[in-house]
């Protein structure tokens, strides 16, 4: 079961960025997981009638023994649309034949390291586009930043 660190004792009440699970890692707020949910919905609905795959924090396993990448959003185009079987596996490259065409991360706070190591492992995977949408701003000059 995972435990939630209780919220800063302040005049306002809970501050969302002090929602700290046990391995230190924020969790997702409203909007994140709103503007994934939008992003999902819409591309399924908008391509229709060709083999795709697209999914919010879907791990990617690229390569035996090492560590699950977790992207906010993936979409990869052109591929078997028999996943549904492959139930609790993430997104094997192996199995699929070839990287996302898309990765998405949405910023929420200043510690994913969107522009360090998921930049170097997402060109390492050799991931056609890699898009950062920072909306408030935290990381970047831009909002928005495609690689």
């Amino acid at each position: 079961m995972t435990q939630i660190s209780p919220p800063v004792d302040n005049s306002f009440g809970f501050v969302p960025d002090e929602a700290i699970v046990e391995t230190q890692m924020p969790v997702d707020d409203f909007a994140s997981a709103k503007q994934k949910r939008l992003l999902t919905d819409s591309l399924y609905t908008s391509l229709r009638g060709q083999p795709f795959l697209v999914e919010a924090n879907v791990g990617i396993l690229h390569t035996h023994g090492q560590p699950l990448v977790v992207p906010d959003l993936i979409l990869s185009l052109d591929v078997n649309t028999n996943w549904w079987q492959q139930r609790h596996s993430p997104y094997f490259l192996w199995q699929f034949g070839k990287s996302p065409d898309l990765v998405l991360e949405l910023v929420s706070d200043r510690q994913g390291d969107e522009f360090g190591g998921k930049l170097a492992t997402y060109e390492r995977l050799r991931v056609s586009y890699y898009v950062v949408f920072d909306p408030d701003k935290l990381i970047s000059e831009a909002t928005l930043t495609v690689f």
